[in-house]
């Protein structure tokens, strides 16, 4: 049983590393499809660069958040919910067909 908690203490900053980092790099990935997104939304990138901010702005809102339901429920469970909700996001972003849909799809993950 103390190897299994010793494993899993090890690897922890590992995934979190890993999570914050996959937060961190969307921006290098989202922001050269931009031009694409306005196009096939048939709006201006003005209005596509809220996705991003949008989502920054549900990322810093949710750690105040996710703190404490940490300390209430554990960090596993609200971890795997969180990638629960991740998961679930980004599909409902892949089969956004108006801008404000996939809006709210890029800002719930963070919750």
């Amino acid at each position: 049983m103390f190897y299994k908690n010793k494993v899993a203490y090890t690897l922890l900053p590992y995934l979190l590393i890993i999570s914050l980092i996959t937060c961190c790099i969307e921006m290098d990935i989202v922001v050269p499809s931009f031009p694409a997104m306005a196009k096939y939304f048939a709006t201006t990138e003005d209005k596509i660069q809220w996705t991003l901010g949008l989502n920054f702005l549900g990322f810093f809102v949710s750690t105040l958040f996710y703190g404490p339901l940490s300390e209430s429920f554990g960090r596993r469970r609200v971890m795997v919910w969180g990638g629960v909700l991740f998961t679930l996001s980004g599909i409902g972003c892949a089969l956004a067909n108006s801008l404000p849909i996939l809006i709210l799809f890029r800002f719930l993950p963070n919750f």
